[in-house]
């Protein structure tokens, strides 16, 4: 019995341990910012049962959460400045901050349940769900009659491209190093809508670039950003920031990371990454605070956009966040598809966004750089018109070639990240060079230009190469084939619009030629019953005159049936139909009532044809949708036939799944999955099979 009893008394003691142990682990996965509200709150719920004075001191009920919930709803925090109203009351809390203290509350009973052996069931249970809903309807009302600013979170609700351009240009003038690095982390964050906590976390090994093929005349390089971790990914997803020059020099995050890191390894004695091994460069933060190997704080990040956005007047609910938001709406106002929108702000949550898609959201890159969104062909970038020479190149950066040689010999450790973030560099040195020829005649007065570099006779002679090149282009005059390519798919809407119509006409005609048809098939059948039923008359056919015979005219009901065997009608002849006609042609060429056999296209290879046969119909011929309610399966004429429609049908499925989700047209939703096709690089038949494993997967 002693025995038994000491082994329950290990064996607990082993699982409190082990799980007190994952639960450890647990909170310390979770992000920073996370874990420093959870241990805000949780010392708020701490003093708050200490003051209630409970018998079972802070242990968590549901209860006690919710009658915690209502008294902080009404106190707010009011230690915080930026909490108080102008008569020092505290502001009443958000919804989501609400839920915020109940999320912390809440993982305090998991901690107590695990360790402490708290019973109670879980604390975030129906009364606290009741208790923010009808909080959120509460704050609706009164924000109405405390007259709260209405412009909160609305389209208002952050700064304009031409604030934008204001923002950078203040934080250029500011004339320090540290503005420059605030211009960058502004710019980037409106780049790629990125959060305040991405950006802090970015390091030298998350930046590559990569070449996008046929943009236009300027050369396309697009900076990435690889990140897998953030507020909403805490699992490792990789996720992807991306970016290319803007049109305009002022606003070019490229340009702006360029003059930050010439900065930082040129006028402020940091020395250049050693690439020996990965610990000696991965953990350089590209925003960096007092140590390079540290992030700027929140605190930081915060000043430094609260000095940009008071200095240009931009009054917004949003701090660090407000990239986010006004991006969005500027790409939006260009009309860029939704899963365009949500891929670059990483709100993709589809399955085959998460897995399979690798490619870059370029028509939204397009736009966030100022450049016509819709097709590729636009990228013209008149200071990219004269290349700095290679020797020019190589002063800026200049250990870049050395630690080349050292990957390509193999005298580093070996890696990927490495060799891909100097191609970067290389590249950022030919944007440093061309940005600054522009920004030095615009901001003559700036630090940077007290450099050496600038004083070089190389540099000299590139800036009169470069400034008499721009002197003969207008940046406003984009190139004739880029001009082309803007109108081209404004035609192509118009035309599209035109032949629309005439289609819906010549459907309008068809199917009027078709209700005659039917009507007069309808017609000779019943004139062809009554023919019958005269000639089998035996009445009738005793009466019938002899001189019939001579006149060569039917007189008995088999004759009739062998003349008329052979006989062919003319759609316009005016004889009367034979009565004896054989089954089959009437089946095929009278009878409104057999099904029509239909082919599905096989040569289609976009889903916009195959979901356009499906509704409308295609080259004349009835939609596959309406051959479906009208005849079900007796339209396909055989078993091939039949295979071929269910594999289409699972496309059908998918552009209506969408459409629904979405709330957007069926034609809108058959556009998304054709550029989710485009995308994945991959023929109708092989984006089916993907589409089908998805569904076996989440059954």
């Amino acid at each position: 019995m002693s025995s038994s009893s000491n082994i329950n008394n290990h064996n607990q003691s082993y699982l409190e341990k082990e799980v007190k142990e994952a639960m450890e682990k647990h909170l310390g996965n979770l992000s920073l910012n996370t874990k420093n509200l959870y241990k805000l709150r949780q010392a708020h719920w701490e003093v708050w049962c200490a003051k209630q004075e409970f018998e079972d001191g802070n242990t968590v009920s549901e209860a006690k959460l919710v009658a915690f919930l209502r008294e902080v709803s009404r106190t707010g925090n009011i230690k915080n400045k930026r909490s108080k109203l102008p008569d020092g009351k505290a502001k009443r809390l958000g919804k989501e901050s609400l839920a915020g203290y109940a999320k912390a509350v809440g993982a305090l009973q998991t901690v107590q349940a695990a360790v402490l052996g708290n019973k109670n069931p879980p604390a975030r249970g129906t009364l606290v769900k009741n208790l923010l809903s009808d909080y959120d309807r509460e704050n609706a009302i009164r924000r109405r009659i405390e007259y709260e600013d209405r412009g909160t979170n609305t389209i208002n609700d952050g700064y304009t491209l031409d604030e934008l351009r204001l923002i950078s240009r203040y934080q250029f003038n500011r004339n320090t190093p540290h503005h420059l690095r605030n211009r960058l982390d502004f710019l980037l964050g409106h780049a790629i809508l990125g959060r305040g906590e991405t950006k802090r976390m970015m390091q030298l090994p998350d930046l590559f670039s990569t070449e996008l093929a046929d943009e236009g005349p300027s050369k396309c390089i697009s900076l990435v950003i690889t990140m897998n971790k953030g507020k909403t990914n805490q699992h490792g997803r990789l996720e992807y920031g991306a970016a290319i020059r803007h049109r305009s020099v002022e606003v070019c995050p490229l340009g702006a990371m360029a003059f930050h890191f010439f900065c930082r390894w040129h006028m402020e004695n940091e020395s250049f990454p050693e690439f020996t091994a990965r610990q000696d460069w991965y953990d350089i933060h590209v925003l960096k605070g007092l140590d390079r190997t540290k992030p700027i704080t929140y605190n930081t990040q915060r000043d430094g956009y609260m000095e940009a956005l008071n200095a240009v007047g931009v009054n917004s609910s949003k701090i660090t966040h407000i990239n986010r938001g006004s991006a969005l709406r500027a790409i939006a106002d260009q009309d860029v598809p939704d899963n365009e929108q949500r891929r670059i702000g990483r709100w993709g949550s589809d399955r085959m966004v998460g897995c399979y898609l690798t490619s870059l959201p370029k028509q939204a890159m397009r736009a966030l750089a100022g450049f016509y969104s819709q097709k590729a062909g636009a990228f013209w970038l008149p200071r990219s018109a004269v290349d700095p020479p290679q020797e020019l190149q190589r002063l800026i950066f200049p250990k870049i070639e050395y630690w080349e040689n050292m990957f390509e010999r193999g005298a580093v450790q070996k890696d990927l990240a490495g060799p891909n973030f100097l191609v970067l560099l290389k590249y950022l040195r030919i944007v440093f060079l061309q940005d600054s020829v522009v920004l030095k005649q615009q901001h003559p007065t700036h630090f940077l230009w007290s450099h050496a570099i600038f004083d070089n006779p190389l540099y000299k002679q590139y800036e009169i190469d470069l400034s008499s090149q721009l002197v003969s282009v207008n940046e406003a005059e984009e190139p004739l084939n880029v001009q082309i390519e803007r109108v081209l798919p404004h035609l192509t809407n118009i035309l599209r619009a035109s032949l629309g119509n005439i289609s819906g006409d010549i459907d309008g005609i068809k199917n009027t030629i078709n209700n005659l048809n039917a009507s007069q098939q309808a017609g000779f059948a019943n004139v062809t019953e009554a023919v019958n039923g005269i000639f089998s008359n035996p009445l009738y056919l005793s009466r019938t005159p002899t001189n019939f015979h001579e006149q060569g005219m039917i007189t008995t009901a088999g004759e009739v049936a062998q003349d008329s065997s052979d006989h062919t009608f003319a759609d316009d002849s005016p004889s009367l139909p034979s009565s004896s006609v054989p089954s089959s042609s009437i089946s095929s060429s009278l009878s409104s009532s057999s099904p029509p056999q239909y082919t599905l296209n096989r040569k289609f290879c976009t889903v916009t044809d195959v979901w356009r046969e499906y509704d409308h119909g295609v080259a004349g011929n009835p939609s596959v949708r309406s051959l479906e309610d009208k005849y079900k399966t007796k339209w396909r004429k055989n078993s091939t036939e039949s295979r071929f429609f269910s594999r289409r049908k699972i496309i059908y499925e998918e552009v209506k799944r969408i459409a629904n989700d979405r709330h957007i047209s069926f034609s809108d939703a058959a556009q998304v999955l054709e550029d989710t096709r485009r995308d994945l690089k991959i023929s109708i038949d092989k984006l089916t099979k993907k589409i089908s494993e998805q569904h076996k997967e989440q059954q």
